[in-house]
């Protein structure tokens, strides 16, 4: 009875922990107490299961319990795993780190505070929509690129534009790095590979007339959409 009260005492600490922090701004350092409650209910209920299984069974379920601990550490004690902790207990600056591990974040940052709201990005070798705030057209970076596709399709640079507007597009956004990570993942010499001798021109045209460069840091883009680069729009 005295242990069924604990369970019971354990297990309503948990659903009030979680409550609150849903109740509060859900800062993950909101959550300790109730990670220090989840690991003693975790351990109670693999003592359980120990006592009750033997031989190969119980070998083989401290064993995975021994390495997801082990991976666990091996992860925390990593420099990135350090930040995590760091920007979790607010003791680091989150922006910065963000910075640092998320390579698209600065233009991520430049589209939610600058960007119209109605604005519609093409997302370019980026298959990661996290943090833009604004509607997104995203790739597949298994398939054939958007542009690629438009630029065999379409008989002139300002078709392959049209396109894209009739889509809602207003911006696009381009990622050097994974652009050749994508690529070589997919085998290909570049990310825009594949095209034909008259494709090419056609998105070469395109790239140098219809996007106008509006934000830029390291390999990551924006452009704003021309439909008629005359006119500015």
């Amino acid at each position: 009875a005295g242990r069924g009260r604990r369970e019971r005492r354990l297990l309503g600490g948990i659903a009030l922990g979680v409550a609150a922090w849903c109740a509060l701004p859900h800062l993950g350092r909101y959550l300790l107490p109730v990670l220090v409650l989840l690991a003693a209910a975790g351990g109670a209920a693999l003592s359980i299961l120990l006592a009750g299984w033997r031989g190969a069974a119980r070998a083989a379920l401290s064993a995975v319990v021994a390495v997801a601990l082990a991976w666990s550490v091996l992860s925390a004690a990593s420099v990135q795993g350090f930040a995590r902790i760091g920007c979790t207990l607010g003791v680091y600056d989150l922006e910065e780190w963000m910075r640092s591990s998320v390579d698209y974040w600065t233009a991520a940052r430049f589209i939610d505070d600058r960007l119209p709201e109605d604005a519609t990005l093409l997302l370019v070798a980026e298959p990661r929509s996290m943090y833009v705030e604004r509607d997104v057209l995203v790739e597949d970076p298994f398939r054939t690129p958007l542009l690629v596709q438009l630029a065999e399709s379409e008989t002139s640079a300002a078709g392959i534009a049209a396109r894209l507007a009739s889509q809602g597009v207003t911006h696009v956004l381009f990622n050097a790095k994974e652009g050749r990570r994508i690529a070589a993942m997919n085998r290909r010499d570049e990310y825009f590979g594949g095209l034909s001798e008259d494709g090419r021109g056609r998105l070469d045209r395109f790239l140098d007339r219809h996007l106008e460069g509006v934000f830029e840091d390291g390999p990551v883009r924006v452009f704003r959409l021309l439909v008629d680069p005359e006119a500015g729009r």
